[in-house]
């Protein structure tokens, strides 16, 4: 994610917190999505892939675990008339708002374990120790794959994460694992340089 200061117009529009890059979000859109299909983002803390999606011309799905951020996400594509739909709730329970087989792009950027908190939620991944988050994270991810249709893409924005001791904890290679034991092919990997 880009981070921004609290004093900078960016870091005021999302309380200072990373902002998804709105510009490698058209690029998967246009590059991996359909126009007319369905996008769903299992993390949505913000509104850019939603907007993005939107106005690209796919509908959009998103759970997002603070009411906070799930309704001003809301206001924010309601604004502009986008058909976007924000739940409030962790992604463990997708299957309440998502059918199987209905969704035609996942595209997440999901917390990079605890290296920004987003809240003081426990359920929130940003608290959990490092085998919690991978444990929650894992499941999320997996039950994605039941939800796209035949044929489509889940992308996963995803940086790497220093422990305590200043070594990788292993989001990449974790990340990788965890959507191949649900059935993902890996397929390309794109490196976003900021």
């Amino acid at each position: 994610g880009v981070l921004a200061s609290k004093d900078s117009l960016v870091g005021a529009m999302n309380n200072g917190v990373s902002l998804l890059d709105p510009v490698m979000a058209e690029l998967v859109v246009r590059w991996f999505g359909c126009v007319d299909g369905l996008a769903f983002d299992p993390f949505a803390g913000d509104s850019v892939f939603g907007y993005v999606a939107g106005i690209c011309g796919m509908g959009f799905a998103g759970i997002e675990l603070r009411q906070e951020q799930a309704d001003l996400n809301q206001a924010r594509t309601d604004a502009d008339g986008l058909p976007c739909k924000y739940y409030c709730d962790t992604s463990e329970n997708m299957d309440k708002y998502i059918k199987d087989e209905s969704v035609d792009l996942v595209f997440t950027c999901p917390p990079y374990a605890d290296l920004e908190v987003y809240s003081d939620n426990p359920e929130d991944l940003s608290n959990m120790s490092h085998e919690d988050f991978f444990r929650v994270y894992s499941s999320i991810l997996g039950n994605t794959f039941k939800k796209l249709k035949n044929d489509r893409f889940a992308v996963v924005v995803m940086g790497e994460v220093r422990g305590k001791d200043g070594s990788y904890i292993g989001t990449i290679p974790k990340t990788i694992e965890a959507m191949q034991l649900a059935g993902y092919k890996f397929y390309n990997e794109i490196i976003l340089i900021n």
